[in-house]
């Protein structure tokens, strides 16, 4: 299995990819509201995707993808994921009938636009430290760094991983 297939595995598994399979059975599928009214127990599982889709960052993610060493891969495997994630918003706000994520959940969407100036330069930090440990500086001060960067970025996303 490539690169990209293990990594298209994985984002199956872990329920990204609604936006290929609402956008793969456009013609076999109702409209939105149908599709909502026919099957209300999507409502809830696709408002919590939003509230999830809301948390993500695509600047973000962009300087991760950056610690992978193959441009082309790199590019590829980026180009395909931030279109799924357009592809998957585009599904979750159809299905839940907002106009754009955590429109129903200003709480949360109060909480992300506070904790991402402290969250972000963690960010920074984590991928300059998961480079230099790449580049064989496999220190206690850098081990010590990422652990940090991993615990800080948890808890300023209110996530455990």
């Amino acid at each position: 299995m490539d690169a990209v297939a293990a990594c298209w595995s994985r984002l199956v598994r872990r329920g990204l990819c609604a936006g290929a399979v609402w956008r793969k059975n456009r013609r076999a599928r109702p409209s939105a509201r149908a599709w909502r009214r026919s099957f209300s127990a999507l409502h809830r599982p696709a408002a919590q995707r939003g509230d999830g889709l809301g948390k993500a960052d695509l600047a973000t993610a962009r300087i991760y993808s950056s610690l992978v060493e193959d441009a082309k891969l790199r590019e590829r495997v980026f180009d395909l994921f931030e279109a799924e994630f357009h592809r998957t918003v585009h599904a979750v706000l159809a299905v839940t009938q907002q106009t754009e994520l955590l429109e129903t959940n200003q709480v949360l969407a109060h909480s992300i636009k506070l904790r991402n100036p402290y969250v972000d330069p963690m960010h920074l930090i984590q991928v300059d430290m998961l480079r230099r440990k790449r580049a064989g500086e496999d220190t206690p001060e850098v081990n010590r760094a990422i652990a940090a960067t991993i615990s800080g970025i948890s808890a300023g996303l209110r996530n455990t991983g």
